[in-house]
Order: structure tokens, then sequence, then C-alpha cells
């Protein structure tokens, strides 16, 4: 089959997530899985995954130019400590703050 790992190189799933669907999303589910030569859970949890990871690569990571980054540095007095190396901890544990 196509992108499926072999049960020895396989984590452990010790967690269960149930989730109720139209019959029709259902559907559409099975064909994509199908398509792929995979089942609905393992497609389901590699498509969940990969769209999980998109919108927190949206939050968590982003690249300024010299511009924007002396932009950044000025509104965010004390956050940035470009000296250390450490702007990138510094920023996510900011952003992470108030959530």
């Amino acid at each position: 089959m196509v992108g499926v790992t072999p049960p020895s190189s396989r984590p452990l799933k010790a967690s269960r997530i149930e989730l109720r669907a139209s019959q029709e999303d259902r559907d559409l589910l099975d064909r994509a899985a199908a398509a792929l030569g995979i089942d609905r859970s393992s497609f389901l949890l590699s498509q969940g995954r990969l769209a999980a990871q998109q919108v927190l690569a949206d939050r968590e990571h982003f690249v300024l130019d010299a511009a924007a980054q002396q932009e950044w540095e000025w509104a965010s007095p004390g956050l940035v400590d470009t000296d250390q190396g450490s702007t990138w901890v510094i920023v996510r544990a900011a952003m992470n703050c108030c959530s």
C-alpha cells in the first residue's frame, strides 16, 4: 500500500479519537482513503496531522526581513533578545502568554 508504514516502526497508539459525520462526509473520506490505498483511520490521522501542522506553523514561525524586524523590535520592546540569538523563544513565549 502507498504511504503505509510497516507495523514495527509505527508509534504506539494509546489514545482514541471519535467523531460524528454525515453519511456523505464518511463516504467522501472513504473514497479519498481508498484512492490512497489506506484505511479511513489512517487517512484521517495523516491528513489531520498535516492540517494541524499547517495551522500551527502560521502561528509559531514567521520570517521577517530587516525592516520588518526593526519594526517588530520597536513595537515589542523587551520581547526581543537578538544578542543572545533567542528571538524565537522569547517571541513564541510572548505570543502564548495570553491565550
